[in-house]
């Protein structure tokens, strides 16, 4: 008696890990957004449909007590982008209070006021300066998640190695 055990790999990842993936460069592009209130609906529509992918693959998963290697993907992948949402309040409320020192600055005649095109030329530069600050953390953010992905990957190839070893072996 012969038996050839394998698990359909390609199915979890085109149906699971990829979608997943997609999601998290939504996520990612949700920096390009100009308002507060634009990035979180991204985050919360994004947060909902990797939710609803977890409970649609949950049906053909296994039930276990412990977490599998797709549940920790998708709970990584929610919680980046919980964390991208935060980041969005902290930048948002980290603009705020900046404009309004500024302000209190100029109010209280600290600073002077300057002409009107100098006022413009600082106003875009500070915005430059916070889309590439932005871009550094989109890029730390997806290397991060990316990084985890192929540990997880490497992680899995070495277990299915050994197990594979040690049924030939059994085999024999």
């Amino acid at each position: 008696i012969r038996l050839n055990l394998k698990r359909q790999v390609a199915f979890y990842f085109f149906k699971v890990v990829l979608p997943l993936m997609l999601i998290t460069c939504l996520n990612f592009m949700g920096f390009s957004l100009e308002t507060l209130g634009e990035r979180l609906a991204n985050n919360v529509s994004l947060f909902l449909s990797a939710l609803a992918l977890l409970y649609v693959v949950g049906q053909d998963l296994p039930h276990t007590t412990f977490l599998t290697a797709i549940d920790r993907i998708v709970l990584v992948t929610l919680i980046l982008i919980f964390t991208t949402s935060i980041h969005f309040v902290v930048m948002w409320r980290h603009t705020r209070q900046e404009l309004y020192s500024e302000e209190l600055d100029i109010a209280k005649g600290i600073i002077e006021t300057k002409d009107e095109t100098e006022v413009k030329v600082v106003g875009i530069e500070k915005k430059l300066l916070r889309l590439e600050d932005e871009l550094h953390v989109v890029l730390a953010y997806f290397f991060g998640f990316i990084g985890y992905l192929a540990t997880v990957a490497i992680q899995l190839m070495i277990r299915r190695y050994k197990t594979c070893k040690e049924f030939q072996k059994n085999i024999e």
